[in-house]
């Protein structure tokens, strides 16, 4: 596993967050063809503008809902918070996260190094701060949150990484 990119001032912490309603693009992907998920993002960026009509600056989510627990696969869906799954444009679905307690881990450097961070967050940090993943069939398992500062063209700025736990 890489070094982590979360320098020590940027430590993890615990929120309350309610129920957000994402909309976006969602596949299947297993540990053989995951490094395709950036082709999401780039079929996804041009739809964003559509979908954000009153809720324009929240950012953008990239959620994990694990597959079946005896499959590796998982889907992956590139999304923004959407007021409701009215209205959304064709191809688009939607994915509601429960409210609850996070994890939340800021990532500092390029997008690219982000996995890094998740990996380490669920082999490591999380299970030694004793934390437990809360984990429900068919809800998201993982949020990557890209804040109003992440700038796409550099894969830098506002991320995190929000484990849902018990």
């Amino acid at each position: 596993m890489a070094a982590s990119t979360v320098g020590e001032t940027q430590q993890p912490y615990i929120q309350q967050k309610p129920v957000i309603t994402i909309g976006g693009l969602r596949r299947t992907y297993s540990e053989e063809n995951r490094a395709e998920i950036p082709n999401l993002w780039h079929e996804f960026g041009p739809k964003i503008p559509s979908m954000t009509t009153g809720i324009a600056g929240r950012g953008a989510y990239g959620v994990v809902i694990p597959g079946p627990d005896s499959s590796a696969d998982f889907d992956y869906m590139a999304g923004v918070e959407v007021a409701s799954d009215q209205d959304l444009p064709a191809g688009m679905v939607v994915v509601k996260s429960p409210a609850g307690k996070f994890a939340v881990y800021p990532h500092e450097g390029n997008v690219s190094q982000l996995s890094d961070t998740i990996m380490a967050v669920i082999h490591s940090w999380a299970p030694a701060a004793g934390l437990k993943p809360r984990q429900t069939a068919g809800v998201p398992g993982l949020i990557e949150w890209y804040g109003p500062n992440f700038d796409p063209a550099t894969g830098m700025g506002d991320m995190e990484v929000w484990l849902p736990i018990q």
